[in-house]
């Protein structure tokens, strides 16, 4: 068996080609906004939701395994023909790592998350590790609602888990309920799909529910020193690579969370 000497860094392969790349699978989920005018059958299309490359996401299942039934495979157009995605409306998830930039005076950001599915007796198992993708307003909705899972979480970790940050805990991100839009624009309006955060009542019980565990924690603290490089890649913050998600055909609008989720159903 071949290794590295323990004091040698290994260099991440060809960062020519499309700039640092993550040293570990990591599927793109990017973020597409609802339509009203579509059938409310259509889930994500409809609602508004996460979407993912079914071709990348089947070769992460090679490793991570299959994912629920609630991954609803579906069929997409693009400018460059039709695609097949994954899609959902909401993702549970644990922020490891971000990255943001401009492109044309738009934002796009990227964050690494572990994708967690729910397991018997309650709690979350790992799938394994994404990319959630946003661009524009979305961008600032993704930032919005994590942050508000640290501010809605603060009070209980104060009292049952001191020192532990927010992202050491599952959080849902995406939309729930009924359909609701945003008007967003200055001199030109436009609706969108916010992204934003499940926010259940806190107990010491739930708080426990959604703790990673310490095992996982230590995990994390690994996937964010690995994940270094790429979040500071000079070349992607720079727009010098190319895209990550289709470009849809036209655009769309959406909806927000603003109705009440079952906490079972987003906390088994």
């Amino acid at each position: 068996m071949i290794q590295l000497p323990d004091d040698v860094k290994a260099i991440n392969p060809n960062p020519e080609a499309d700039g640092i790349q993550l040293p570990f699978v990591a599927p793109v989920f990017w973020w597409k906004n609802g339509d009203k005018r579509m059938s409310h059958d259509n889930g994500v299309q409809y609602f508004g939701g996460w979407e993912g490359n079914e071709d990348d996401i089947r070769d992460a299942m090679i490793e991570n395994g299959e994912l629920p039934e609630d991954f609803v495979l579906d069929s997409r157009m693009g400018n460059e023909g039709a695609y097949s995605v994954y899609s959902r409306r909401s993702l549970t998830v644990v922020p490891i790592k971000a990255r943001k930039r401009w492109v044309d005076s738009r934002s796009h950001s990227q964050t690494l998350c572990l994708l967690g599915l729910p397991k018997e007796g309650g709690g979350f198992k790992v799938w394994g590790t994404i990319v959630l993708t946003a661009k524009g307003y979305a961008t600032d909705r993704l930032s919005e609602a994590i942050k508000a899972w640290t501010v809605h979480t603060k009070p209980m970790r104060l009292e049952h888990a001191p020192n532990v940050p927010s992202w050491y805990f599952w959080q849902a991100l995406g939309t729930s309920g009924e359909f609701v839009e945003e008007s967003v624009g200055k001199s030109i309006k436009s609706n969108i799909t916010p992204i934003s955060a499940f926010l259940p009542k806190m107990n010491k019980e739930l708080l426990e529910k959604v703790y990673v565990g310490n095992d996982l924690a230590r995990k994390i603290s690994e996937l964010e020193e690995q994940a270094k490089e790429w979040a500071t890649d000079k070349r992607w913050l720079k727009n010098e690579t190319e895209e990550t998600a289709p470009i849809a055909q036209t655009p769309v609008t959406a909806e927000t969370m603003d109705a009440e989720m079952d906490v079972d159903a987003a906390f088994p």
